[in-house]
Parts: C-alpha cells; structure tokens; sequence
C-alpha cells in the first residue's frame, strides 16, 4: 500500500499506463529514510545515483501523459504582456568559455555533469530520467528539446508532501552564427502532487551571452509564474514559495558557472581569471495612510503580507537577501535597503534608478504610483499620485565575489 501511495507512483501513472508496477519495484521505490545517510558519500557518487540515463535504465522512456502536455503547451503560449517575467538574477562572470558550454548542453546525451542535470540535482532532484533530445532547430537558431522527470523536495508548508513528482521540459536554443554568442535555456516545470499542482506552471529563462572577442558571460535569471486555473486564495503562498525557490536556485546556478569558469581558468594557465560580479535589484514600496495624507511608509494594512517588508524582489515578495533572522519592523524602517548577500561584497553603493524618467513613467525621484500594491505588470504604474495610495522604486548596485570565498557543498561561504 505504501509503495503504490509513493509521488513516484502517482507521477508514473499519470505518465503512462503502460509502465507497470514492476518497473517501479526494479527503481526500488521512492527513497528510504533508514536508509545510509547520502551526505555522508562523495558528491560525485550521490550525482550518478540521482541521474538514470535511458541507457543505464535499460528501459524505454515513460511517455508524459496528454494532461502534462495540455497544461505545458498551455503555458507556452502565454505571451510576456500578458504574464511578465521577473528577473532575479543578473550577473558578469568572466572566464566561462561560450564554445565548452554550448557544445556541452548540445551534446546528444547529458549525463550527471551536464549543466542543466548538475543544477537540477544540486537543487535536491533525486531519481532523474532524461529523455531523448528533440531538435527542431531553423535558419535562425539551434534548438534541442528534452524532457526530464525527477522527485523533488518539497519545503515544509501546510498540505504538502515531503516531496512530488516533477516534469520539466526543457529547450536549449542556440542563435545561429559561425561562433554562437547567446544561449538561452527555457524550461517549463510542472509538480505533480503538490496542492493544485496541475492549475500552475513554472517557467524559467536562463540566458547567457557573451561579447566578441571577450569570455565575460553575461547570465541573467528571469521566473514567471502561470496560472492556468484558479487557486483561490493559496495563489499568493504559491507565488511567495516559488519565487523564493527560485531565488535559492538562482544562486546556485550562478555558482555552478561560476566554478566552471575557475576550471576553466586552472586549465588554461594563460586565461586571466577577474572577479565575478552581479546587479543587485531591490524594489522599495511604501503606502499612506489616506488620499488626503503624504506619510508615506512602508505598508501596515493586514493584507499587505509580504509588502509589510518594504524591500521586496521582482515578484514583490520578501527579498532572498533579507536575512532570515532580521526582524520585519526593523527591516521595514531602514531608508536603504538592508541587504546582506552572503558571499559578496558591495563595489559601490545602493541608488534609485531613474531609468524610466524620460519615459514619463516616474516622477523625479524615483517613484511610480498606483491603486493596489497587487498591481500586475508595468501598466498599472504611474508617474502621479493622483488617487494612488501606493508607489514603489526600483534600487541597484552592484556586488563583487568575495575575496576569500570558498565552495563547499554546492554554496557559497566566507572563510
């Protein structure tokens, strides 16, 4: 009875019929925690253990039920003004060679190594199934497309599991060029036994780029959240969760690349190896008390949840950077933003960014109003207060790695 209740099961079924239950019993099952600690092995023995290859598998690959792919397609044509994407990580990181890591991602066969697997796992996959490349690629870009099926851990939340069955597809779009320069990996994720798990999906754009001539990789994060259905009111603590994942991912991303580019450099004695930096992006928001009023504050109504911190990420959630054990009535009175990134170290200082000033689309200071802090996209933002009782502003500056930072287990720590 339990081995039939395991995510594993479920998301198998929901795959395909034709699996059968001795399949799962030859997989061993979902993961026993009586089992040996897995922390106490080499990472690159827990790596091979948590990837399955068809080839190693030795059996055919699960065919992803027509559910999945009506809600993945569904989500594909959701196009970026009706569902904007929020970036989250933006950073420069030299040293990391285009040709090694385009070549890698095209490659026929990933393996535990492959980039997008190494990142997938680092994050807590387990029991991974990578599906046969699919390429679809035209005069104006290389495209291969996979699928990937996994357990994930799931963060402890009211009515989830431990953990759920994922489906992830994944396209690796290279533009055409005699030296490609920009990559763009997009995947569109889907957790099966999560609360109102087939009502959303989870898109991620990770793109990088570099300028001729020049092995700095420009690497950029962008998240959107799709609502295929209605959740009622679990769609704020579904969003402030998968936001906050995705943060956590981001970082781990970034330092995966950022690794590769060391090697890269301890491999190639004659490759200047220079820091590693990164665009921090903070909005503040602040409500008043009335139409009447001008005490600007940071937001205090009950409904306001997240936006009570006053320094928020691109979803207007609880920025990542916040430290967890930072008070929210003392976060929300700082006049800058109390960001404390662990492992980096600021290069300049926190300012408003103006950019849309000429625009028309902010007032001198920085500022865009509007009706309702829960306000989607750029269109309900304004340059006057006019009956608004809510604005916010857009903070940058810009960070540099550490000097004395190492990796140990995948992140980042100062020595």
């Amino acid at each position: 009875g339990d081995r039939r209740r395991s995510p594993r099961n479920r998301a198998a079924r929901r795959r395909s019929r034709t699996i059968g239950f001795g399949r799962l019993c030859a997989r061993g099952g979902p993961p026993n925690p009586a089992e040996e600690d897995k922390d106490s092995r080499p990472e690159e023995v827990q790596a091979s253990q948590s990837f399955i290859s068809s080839e190693q598998s030795g059996l055919p690959q699960p065919e992803t039920s027509s559910k999945v792919l009506e809600v993945l397609q569904a989500a594909c044509c959701i196009s970026d003004e009706e569902q904007p994407w929020s970036k989250l990580v933006e950073a420069h990181i030299p040293g990391l060679l285009a040709h090694a890591v385009i070549r890698e991602l095209l490659h026929s066969e990933w393996t535990s190594q492959t980039l997008v697997v190494e990142h997938t796992i680092g994050c807590g996959a387990s029991e991974m199934e990578v599906g046969a490349c699919v390429e679809t690629s035209d005069g104006n870009a290389t495209v291969h497309t996979r699928e990937l099926n996994f357990i994930m851990p799931v963060p402890p939340a009211p009515l989830c599991p431990k953990c759920t069955a994922v489906t992830t597809q994944c396209r690796i779009v290279v533009a055409a060029g005699h030296q490609p320069s920009a990559l763009s990996i997009q995947t569109s994720t889907v957790a099966h036994d999560v609360p109102f798990g087939g009502c959303f999906v989870v898109q991620v754009r990770d793109e990088l780029s570099w300028e001729e001539d020049d092995d700095t990789c420009v690497a950029t994060k962008s998240v959107r959240l799709i609502f295929l259905k209605s959740v009622g009111w679990f769609k704020g603590a579904i969003q402030s969760n998968v936001m906050s994942e995705q943060a956590k991912a981001g970082e781990s991303f970034l330092t995966i690349l950022k690794t590769r580019a060391d090697n890269a450099s301890t491999n190639s004695p004659s490759l200047h190896r220079a820091c590693t930096t990164q665009k921090g992006m903070v909005w503040e928001v602040q409500r008043r008390s009335t139409l009447f009023h001008s005490d600007w504050r940071a937001p205090f109504m009950p409904f306001d949840g997240a936006h009570r911190w006053r320094w928020l990420d691109a979803s207007h959630s609880r920025h990542h950077w916040i430290s967890t054990h930072a008070k929210r009535t003392d976060v929300a009175k700082a006049n800058f933003p109390p960001l404390t990134p662990e492992g980096w170290q600021m290069s300049g200082r926190w300012e408003v960014s103006l950019a849309g000033r000429d625009q028309g689309t902010m007032d001198d200071d920085g500022w865009q109003y509007c009706v309702s802090l829960f306000t989607k996209g750029e269109k309900g933002w304004f340059k006057s207060n006019t009956g608004k009782m809510c604005r916010r502003r857009l903070w940058t500056c810009h960070f540099q790695e550490a000097p004395e930072v190492s990796r140990k287990g995948g992140r980042m720590r100062t020595m």
